[in-house]
């Protein structure tokens, strides 16, 4: 059974839908849908809502589109062996609860965990925020969008998460802000493929490739077996003349069939493409073992991210 709540709802906690699901003493939901765009409900229904959460005990789903508070979080804590996806928005300026504490919380609450997808709104994000969210064994989809990332995803990071998360299919820590230049340089990738090779199946980072940035191709590197789909984050850079070497990278990790693609991407203005465009073009041609070539012989325009 899904109870899905909206934003009509909230006129109407104290008396209405909610509110007779909770004096009704329903218990039995398997997923809790929650749609609002307010930031965070008032008090009251706040309070509604923890007391709604707490009644059940069978949840499997849960999608909170609003701040995750304390109490809220508190109430999932009934469920915590049956919840195994959990949306949430984590905003530090409207709860008074950091991403550490309400990471904590989430762990403390969901033990069974296996897809968390978060929106935070903090100034600045990164990896240690995650930390008590290496305790759940049972994570294979984890979501991050943030702000602003405050440090780079460390080679370190990647090795805790492959060892607490064995099952890892599913990895995206993307920014919804496309103007910070990105810290985690895509050298990274070399990393990832050593340590989740056969469990990942899809990658979203928001990377950057220049001179100071390393790309080592081998042809025994270690190569992504399962890697279906790599989203490169709105603020990725690569530098100019750095295309083919990114290309040439990217076909010595990933499989050949690889979809990539840009979260937000517009089109290309009267015929320039993005250097990512260029990427996907290079990408697709080293694939294809047509050996060297002219990059001005490249058709932009027949590959896409």
């Amino acid at each position: 059974m899904l109870y899905n709540m909206t934003r009509d709802n909230l006129d109407l906690a104290s008396g209405g839908a909610m509110g007779s699901v909770v004096a009704g003493g329903c218990s039995e939901l398997e997923a809790f849908q929650f749609l609002s765009d307010i930031r965070r409900p008032m008090p009251s229904f706040e309070k509604l809502l923890a007391q709604f959460l707490s009644r059940q005990t069978r949840l499997n789903q849960v999608d909170i589109f609003t701040s995750l508070t304390k109490s809220v979080a508190t109430g999932l804590a009934t469920s915590s062996q049956s919840i195994r996806q959990l949306t949430c928005h984590l905003s530090p300026e409207e709860t008074g609860t950091s991403i550490p504490e309400a990471i904590e919380l989430i762990t403390l609450s969901c033990s069974a965990l296996e897809g968390l997808t978060t929106i935070t709104d903090a100034e600045e994000f990164s990896f240690a925020d995650l930390k008590s969210l290496l305790r759940c064994k049972t994570i294979r989809k984890l979501r991050v969008h943030y702000w602003s990332l405050s440090s780079p995803v460390l080679e370190k990071d990647v090795e805790e998460m492959a060892a607490s998360w064995p099952n890892l299919e599913f990895l995206y820590l993307l920014t919804s802000n496309p103007f910070p230049r990105p810290q985690t340089p895509l050298s990274i990738l070399t990393h990832i493929a050593q340590c989740m090779q056969s469990t990942l199946g899809d990658l979203g980072l928001d990377v950057f490739a220049d001179e100071t940035v390393q790309l080592t191709t081998h042809p025994d590197a270690t190569r992504f077996t399962n890697l279906q789909h790599l989203v490169i984050g709105d603020s990725s850079t690569v530098k100019d003349g750095y295309e083919p070497d990114v290309a040439n990278y990217l076909a010595s990790i990933c499989p050949h069939n690889v979809e990539m693609s840009r979260r937000g991407r517009s089109l290309p203005v009267e015929g320039r493409l993005d250097p990512w465009d260029k990427v996907a073009a290079f990408f697709k041609h080293s694939c294809s073992g047509a050996g060297k070539f002219d990059p001005r012989d490249i058709n932009y325009g027949s590959s896409s991210l």
